[in-house]
């Protein structure tokens, strides 16, 4: 924005100044999973470390302001047996990975956790993870 100083007569008082108006994002966006529900896969007795799969969301806040970045949390995990907490996620690229031993097929072939991408100020969309067991044979 250039601006000047005039008189009462809209005579130019001043010489022109720039005037430099910076905005601010607002965080005023939730984030979003890519897919209401995501499938992945893990083979029965899989070693602790084991990749099932990544999830993604996006934002439409300013990716480079605190209001765009996102964190990534398991908010529950069902069944809880052999473990409550078969699988972790990094909470900044939303991998997911088991951290317990015992996943086995015959007991249960599906295992299905709530998952939740979160900012500062809570908001957050939850989606629906679901990790079938592979067979070992």
């Amino acid at each position: 924005l250039r601006a000047h100083a005039v008189d009462l007569n809209g005579n130019q008082v001043e010489n022109p100044i720039d005037i430099v108006i910076n905005v601010i994002d607002m965080n005023d966006n939730r984030p979003e999973f890519l897919h209401q529900v995501w499938n992945g896969s893990v083979p029965e007795g899989s070693k602790p470390g084991t990749f099932v799969m990544a999830v993604t969301a996006v934002d439409a806040d300013d990716p480079n302001s605190a209001n765009g970045i996102l964190r990534y949390k398991i908010l529950s995990q069902m069944p809880n047996s052999p473990s409550p907490n078969m699988f972790t996620i990094n909470n900044q690229t939303g991998d997911i990975v088991t951290v317990a031993a015992g996943l086995d097929r015959e007991v249960r072939q599906k295992r299905g956790w709530l998952h939740s991408v979160s900012l500062s100020r809570n908001k957050s969309m939850p989606a629906q993870i679901n990790a079938f067991l592979l067979p070992l044979n």
